[in-house]
This record gives C-alpha cells, sequence and structure tokens, in this order.
C-alpha cells in the first residue's frame, strides 16, 4: 500500500469513529445542558486543563519517542524500547497523579469553593487512566491497527454516553454525570486497547546509556512542545476564571467543543501520519521526498477544508443543540477552528524535525507562542472575555505554524506545489468568512442552505490541489459506465 493510501486509510478510519463519537456527545449535550446549565461544565472545563497538564508532565514527550524509536530497531531492541517507555509513563502517571490530586484538595477552594474535593478525587484516576490511554493507542498505532483505534474511541463514545445520561437522570444532575461518562469512557478505551504483558513493567531495558539518553532526550524535546501547547490551548480558562466566572468558561468550553470537530482531523492525521513517515523515511529512496512533499500539500488542504466545514457550521449547530444560554458561544467558533487549523498546519510542518531528530528547535516557535498567548490573553480578556480567548488562541496558533513551517524548509525541503496550495488556503479563508454567518433564522434550514455550498468549494478546493485523483476518478467512471 502507498503512503498515500496507507495514510488516508488510517485517517479515515479513526475520522468516522471519532465523528460518530462527537454526534453521540452532540446527542447528549442536547439532553444536558437544560438540565445541568453551564457552571458544571465551567468547572469540567478548569479540571480539564490541569488533568492535560499533568498528563503532558507525566508523558514528558516519551510517547512520541516511543514512536520514533520503535520503528526504527530490529525486534530485540524494539521491546526493550517498549519497556523503557512504559515503565517510564506507568512512573511519571502515578507521581503526578498524586500531587495534582493534593493539589486541588489544598488550593482548588480559590476557583472551585464548592467542587475542590470532587476535583481533587477525580484528577487521581483521570490522568493515571489519560496516560495508559495515550501509550496502548501508540502501541496499536506502532503495529498499524488503526481500525481497533476506531473500534474503541466508538466504544468508548457509547459507554461515556450511558453513563453520562444516566447518572444525570436516574442519580444526580451535577458535576458527577461528566466525571463519570470521562472516566469510563478511557476505562473502556484502555480495556479494548489493551495493554503489554507484566514483564514489560516488571524487566528493566537492556539499551545503552547512550540510547536511553536519545529516547528521553527527544522526548523533553516534545514535552516542551506539549507544555507550551497546554499554555496557548488551556491558559484562556483560567483568564476567564479570573475575569469573569464558571458559567462563561461554560459558554467557552461548549463553544470549543463544536470547534474542536476541527481536531478530529487533526489528531487522527497524527496518529496515523508519524507512523507511516518514520516507516517510509527509514527505507527511503529517491522519490521519498516528492511522494512526501506532495501528500503534504494535500493534507493541508484537506485540513482546510475541515476549518470551512467547521466555521459554516458550527453556530448553527450549537444554536440548535444546546439550550439558550450557550448560544453566544456561537461567534467564539471561527476563531477556535481556525486555531486548530493551525494547530494541524504545525503539525504536519514539524515533519521535517521530526524526521531529523531535531524536535528541539520546533520548542523554539512554541515558546514564541506561548508567550504571546499569555500575552493577548492579558490584553483582551478583561475587555474582549471570552471572544478575546477565541482570538487569542487563533492567532498564537497561526504564529507557531508559520514560524514552523518557515524553518522546516530548510531542515528538510520537500517540494510542494506551493502555487496551487497558497491559491487553495486563498478560496479556502474566503469561503470560510462568508459562510460563518448564520444565513436563516432557524439553524437548521441554515445548516441545509449551507451544505450544497460547503460541497461545491470542498470539491474545488481538492480539484486546486488534486487535479490527478480527480482525472483518475473520472476514468474509473468511464471505465465502468
Amino acid at each position: 500500500m502507498t503512503l498515500a493510501k496507507q495514510v488516508i486509510s488510517g485517517t479515515s478510519v479513526i475520522t468516522l469513529a471519532r465523528v460518530g463519537s462527537k454526534l453521540l456527545y452532540f446527542v447528549v449535550v442536547l439532553v444536558l445542558t437544560p438540565l445541568l446549565g453551564p457552571e458544571p461544565y465551567g468547572v469540567t472545563a478548569l479540571a480539564a486543563t490541569v488533568i492535560s497538564l499533568g498528563s503532558t508532565l507525566a508523558l514528558l514527550g516519551i510517547d512520541l519517542s516511543y514512536t520514533r524509536f520503535f520503528l526504527q530497531e530490529d525486534i530485540t531492541t524494539r521491546l526493550s524500547v517498549e519497556r523503557l517507555c512504559w515503565r517510564f509513563s506507568v512512573a511519571g502517571s502515578v507521581s503526578y497523579a498524586v500531587l495534582i490530586g493534593g493539589g486541588w484538595y489544598w488550593l482548588g477552594h480559590r476557583w472551585l469553593p464548592s467542587y475542590y474535593q470532587i476535583v481533587a478525587i477525580y484528577s487521581l484516576f483521570a490522568i493515571v487512566l489519560s496516560v495508559a490511554e495515550t501509550m496502548a493507542t501508540t502501541r496499536i498505532r506502532l503495529a498499524g491497527h488503526y481500525h481497533k483505534v476506531a473500534v474503541a474511541t466508538i466504544s468508548a463514545a457509547v459507554a461515556s454516553a450511558l453513563i453520562t445520561l444516566g447518572v444525570a437522570i436516574f442519580w444526580r444532575s451535577d458535576i458527577w454525570a461528566l466525571f463519570s461518562g470521562t472516566l469510563g469512557a478511557s476505562f473502556i478505551t484502555l480495556v479494548l486497547l489493551g495493554i503489554p504483558d507484566r514483564t514489560v513493567f516488571l524487566k528493566r531495558s537492556d539499551l545503552s546509556s547512550e540510547k536511553k539518553r536519545a529516547i528521553v532526550s527527544m522526548g523533553l524535546a516534545a514535552s516542551i512542545i506539549y507544555l507550551l501547547h497546554w499554555v496557548v490551548s488551556s491558559s484562556d480558562r483560567w483568564f476567564l476564571a479570573e475575569y469573569s466566572d464558571t458559567a462563561v468558561i461554560g459558554v467557552y468550553f461548549m463553544a470549543s467543543n463544536v470547534a474542536l470537530l476541527g481536531s478530529i482531523v487533526n489528531s487522527s492525521l497524527t496518529l496515523t501520519w508519524f507512523p507511516e513517515v518514520s516507516r517510509i523515511y527509514s527505507t527511503r529512496s529517491s522519490s521519498t521526498l516528492v511522494s512526501l512533499g506532495r501528500l503534504w500539500g494535500r493534507l493541508v488542504t484537506g485540513l482546510s477544508v475541515v476549518w470551512v466545514a467547521v466555521s459554516a457550521a458550527g453556530g448553527d449547530v450549537l444554536r440548535l443543540l444546546a439550550a439558550p444560554e450557550f448560544h453566544p458561544g456561537a461567534a467564539y467558533i471561527p476563531w477556535l477552528a481556525g486555531g486548530m487549523f493551525f494547530y494541524g498546519l504545525g503539525g504536519l510542518a514539524s515533519t521535517a524535525f521530526f524526521l531529523k531528530n531535531k524536535m528541539r528547535y520546533v520548542a523554539y516557535f512554541w515558546l514564541i507562542g506561548g508567550a504571546l498567548s499569555l500575552s493577548i490573553n492579558l490584553l483582551l480578556v478583561p475587555h474582549l472575555g471570552a471572544h478575546g480567548a477565541a482570538i487569542a488562541q487563533c492567532a498564537s496558533y497561526g504564529v507557531v505554524a508559520v514560524g514552523i513551517l518557515a524553518a522546516s524548509r530548510r531542515v528538510l525541503p520537500m517540494p510542494v506545489d506551493w502555487l496551487r496550495l497558497t491559491l487553495s488556503l486563498v478560496v479556502a479563508l474566503s469561503a470560510g468568512i462568508i459562510m460563518s454567518f448564520s444565513w436563516l433564522e432557524n439553524p437548521l434550514l441554515s445548516l441545509l442552505g449551507k451544505f450544497p455550498v460547503g460541497v461545491l468549494i470542498s470539491t474545488l478546493l481538492l480539484l486546486i490541489i488534486a487535479p490527478d485523483w480527480f482525472e483518475r476518478a473520472f476514468k474509473k467512471v468511464r471505465v465502468g459506465l
């Protein structure tokens, strides 16, 4: 199977599963938002930011090292790499779970006076499960079993929906419903994906000190990137907590969840792109960079198609499904979706640094993005509230992506058709801006009116960047006729 087919096939399977999961989430939203209101979602958002930070610190990028080094070694050394990475992640997850759970218990009353003890207990389990889930997903990706990731994703979504609705309807309509569903989803994912046998955890790796240092060093460079990504993606919630209240954060959190439809493709693409480019680069030939560059440009255009779709439909979807208290969040969605596009672009642009084991240089651009995010949030949130936070996120991701993209050309220049790519991005930007507004008062009618236009724009974008795909498709149709 060619690189393009492997990446697109794996991405498609995982994306479909995650779209299904998100649809289930919206069904839950339809039922829960009138019952809970914005405040529990705001509490969940604050808790999630700290859990995300704890998971990042616990892993220290070892999952990326796992991906990079596992596929480059022989069978015996691969097992040693696996032992090192899993033992490292277990020690880190337990340590940070205790640290952050204790932090919420002793200090959380400052931000969440009514919920800090619940959040402390939740954090203990959530961090351990989150890290284990990340490592288990990485292990399955390395085996190329993307369908297992898809099955686990949709199964976890079903379990989460049933648990959340069951708790909210039959037990208590508060933060416990959201927390129970999240923990249940992580547990189901871990059960379905599985973990290595106990010898991986009990036996030390036989790697040399030099090899261990290389694995950990790459992980540390990646962890700096992850931490700075946390600053860009999550610090805005804490600025909102300082200048507003948990209800405002809840509205912003709901808008972010709709905008994160774009991240479904980003994350699905990442799950397949990096293992596959690592695999093909290890057996590189004269045509390798040409294939990578051509597919790279098409994937970027694919991300722009997703941005157009989310910007066009996001506000109407929010108005259609969520309670009226959440509707102001529609104005934030195009900015947040723009941030997701730039995040995906930055990830693809870092391919050169990943293949050359120079991820530490990517961290410099994330340092700039993190500082910019804090500065813009400090400047805009006190005056514009959640709208300012959304603008800050989009701008920060944009600066990071453009910086990484410019620098990657010097590290490993891939032949990309920049003229076609630029034209497709200009078309996408124009279409996304026009379609981001509601066309009709009724959100469902507005969505139906935008749908054929969106299909036309998407087809045009793909025709610009990949005319050969359309030519092959038409030939197959003619042969079939």
